[in-house]
């Protein structure tokens, strides 16, 4: 039932996806649904947990074969993540990408199990170099993971592959020189946003 959860949410997006639809992509009833959560907000809570689990173990992986001399790790994250094959997934895409914009208008109890999982997602990727030795890994982490997210999201709305594939290596590039880079001491803007008409 969790992994049909996985796949609808991701697929249909939370306020897509209904009870029945879970119910019937595990090949079960309804009232099977209820047996395995007590309603489809707990649903999302653990889609929502596991997803953001599976990115940073990812992220796990891919450290630990670099230090075999499999390459950059950040690298092979930033080139997969960006992948024609990751964006072109719609059940099986990071749950980041799939969900973070409906996760946003959930109450809570989700965006508290987002909070946590995100969390723990940052800190596995300042584990290891580029990051590690960094006085500012936490906040390269964070806009890390912020751009390929929402770059993920941009190559996957647009309906022209080449503008998609510019879009994705662009990331990709921004990523690496992210990490390379210091940030600079810039004062934010005394501008402030008003909503537009």
């Amino acid at each position: 039932m969790l992994k049909a959860a996985l796949h609808v949410f991701r697929e249909r997006g939370i306020s897509g996806a209904g009870v029945d639809s879970i119910a019937g992509a595990a090949g079960l009833t309804s009232g099977s649904f209820y047996k395995h959560f007590t309603g489809k907000a707990e649903a999302v809570k653990e889609v929502v947990r596991i997803g953001l689990e599976r990115a940073a173990r990812r992220v796990k992986m891919l450290q630990k074969a670099r230090k075999r001399g499999r390459g950059d790790w950040l690298n092979d994250f930033a080139t997969t993540y960006m992948s024609r094959e990751h964006l072109a997934q719609t059940a099986l895409v990071c749950s980041l990408v799939a969900m973070t914009a409906e996760v946003a208008r959930e109450g809570t109890p989700v965006k508290e199990v987002f909070a946590r999982g995100l969390a723990d997602l940052l800190a596995a990727m300042v584990e290891e170099e580029p990051l590690a030795s960094q006085a500012d890994a936490d906040r390269k982490a964070a806009a890390i993971v912020a751009l390929l997210s929402g770059g993920a999201a941009l190559a996957r709305a647009s309906s022209d592959e080449a503008q998609a594939r510019f879009v994705a290596e662009a990331v990709r590039k921004a990523v690496l020189l992210i990490a390379s880079e210091p940030f600079p001491s810039t004062p934010p803007s005394k501008l402030r946003w008003e909503p537009v008409d």
